[in-house]
């Protein structure tokens, strides 16, 4: 049984010193129910509000194990 669901959005970024990096975003507290197809739409909406450019996406979830 799934108990959280959050997604991690990796992108591109330059550091300190002009080389590029790998860097990544979560955001949490989705819904269980989220489809991949839901998760990819919604990361490009999120990619566009913060200027970011995802080369990844990845759906992290949280199981109930008893």
């Amino acid at each position: 049984m799934i108990k959280s669901l959050s997604a991690k959005f990796v992108f591109e970024a330059l550091d300190e010193s002009g080389k590029e990096v790998l860097k990544s975003r979560t955001v949490g507290r989705l819904s269980v129910n989220t489809e991949n197809k839901s998760l990819l739409t919604f990361s490009q909406a999120y990619g566009n509000l913060k200027g970011e450019q995802y080369v990844n996406v990845l759906k992290v979830t949280t199981e109930a194990v008893r």
